[in-house]
């Protein structure tokens, strides 16, 4: 787990990469600088300790992302997400997060969705070709016609046999 300290700000909120948290043990402690432990795969949730005169550390609260409580959201994907919304010029604070990660989880579910499509489009051609529509309408070529003058090949002949003459009928 990785670590940073922050001042815990009024009515118990910590500011971490643009998101507010909130943990219900750090109401009163306004000013006081705590140690936070997060998952980089999941920094809607941070573990917050107290850091005491000796220099130890003392679990205090577990602290969450007010609004997406119910998310996962990276390290990585919080930063992308960071600088997209101060290059776009736009104010930065959990709802726009909130926002611009499911604007980006419905444009990576229509990608999966299209690139399957056009997968599954070209695995279908290569196993049933179909004629382009140009050549299917095109006039002939004249060795096209001249081949299709030529006597047509017979086909082989199949002797077919029911299951019933391989049984005797009593």
């Amino acid at each position: 787990m990785k670590q940073e300290r922050r001042k815990v700000q009024k009515y118990g909120c910590i500011q971490f990469e643009n998101l507010t948290y909130r943990a219900d043990h750090l109401r009163g402690r306004d000013g006081e600088t705590v140690a936070l432990r997060y998952d980089p795969a999941d920094v809607t949730t941070l573990l917050v300790y107290k850091i005491n005169a000796d220099n130890t550390e003392e679990f205090l609260d577990y602290a969450h992302a007010q609004g997406l409580e119910t998310e996962r959201l990276s390290l990585r994907e919080i930063k992308a997400i960071n600088k997209r919304l101060k290059e776009a010029g736009e104010h930065i604070n959990n709802d726009a997060i909130l926002e611009a990660m499911l604007d980006r989880q419905a444009f990576v579910e229509e990608t999966v969705k299209r690139n399957r499509k056009d997968r599954r489009q070209a695995a279908n051609e290569q196993v049933n070709p179909v004629e382009q529509v140009a050549n299917k309408f095109a006039t002939p070529d004249q060795k096209a016609v001249e081949s299709a003058s030529e006597p047509a090949r017979e086909l082989p002949k199949y002797k077919v046999h029911y299951m019933d003459d391989f049984f005797d009928e009593d």
